[in-house]
């Protein structure tokens, strides 16, 4: 517990800067400028996503196993604030693997309290989501084809080239791939695939990506096994 606390005490830092930097680039209807990176200096929104995303989902955890109301109310308070800055990331990845994270921590949760923290989960989402910024609702809307033109925003088509890119790698260099942290150096637009799996493929190769896979579903396995001991 010490430890924890001690790793999530900088998150209303965090929470705080975050919400500064959307406050210096709100606007009513959404553009690429209001896309913000908090503390994350040399990286960028998804990365802040990611990593608040993560930080939400073992307060969320962590809530549900520790009985102390004390602890309780603090991991409610680290949830609320970087759960704000999960939203403001504008990051459309963190948006559905938060809703997805939540999800498997309800069925992993006992029998009993599954009904309750789903119906919980689903009345603060619908009772939230009026009050969200228009911008934020944009964001959403924009992961659909444009009707009229058969075309994808550019931030969702950005990704289809760049795995396209991928794949071109991937077929040169299939079973030990181009190298560690080599994709972002090697194509015209200097990022990478936006995608963990396509890109430990093309730098890892297939050897890399069944060690990535294996070591997932061990750690499945072990964690699984520790919840049926308990």
């Amino acid at each position: 517990r010490r430890v924890m606390l001690v790793l999530l005490l900088p998150m209303p830092y965090i929470a705080r800067t975050t919400w500064n930097q959307y406050r210096d680039v709100a606007a009513y209807h959404y553009n690429d400028s209001m896309r913000i990176n908090g503390t994350f200096v040399d990286l960028g929104a998804n990365e802040l996503g990611a990593f608040c995303v993560t930080i939400t989902l073992i307060s969320a955890a962590l809530l549900l196993l520790i009985p102390d109301k004390r602890w309780k109310i603090f991991f409610s308070f680290i949830a609320f604030l970087v759960a704000i800055s999960i939203i403001f990331s504008y990051s459309r990845g963190a948006y559905l693997s938060a809703l997805i994270g939540l999800l498997v921590i309800i069925a992993y949760a006992p029998r009993g309290k599954r009904a309750k923290l789903f119906a919980v989960t689903v009345l603060i989402v619908a009772i939230s989501f009026p009050f969200l910024p228009v911008s934020v609702t944009e964001r959403f809307d924009m992961i659909s084809v444009n009707e009229e033109t058969g075309k994808r925003d550019d931030s969702a088509e950005s990704r289809f080239i760049l795995w396209k890119l991928a794949m071109t790698s991937i077929k040169e260099n299939p079973i030990l791939g181009i190298g560690y942290k080599s994709f972002q150096h090697v194509n015209q637009f200097e990022k990478d695939t936006h995608n963990f799996f396509v890109l430990t493929l093309v730098e890892r190769g297939g050897i890399g990506l069944i060690i990535l896979v294996v070591m997932l579903w061990k750690m499945s396995q072990l964690t699984r096994s520790r919840a049926r001991d308990e």
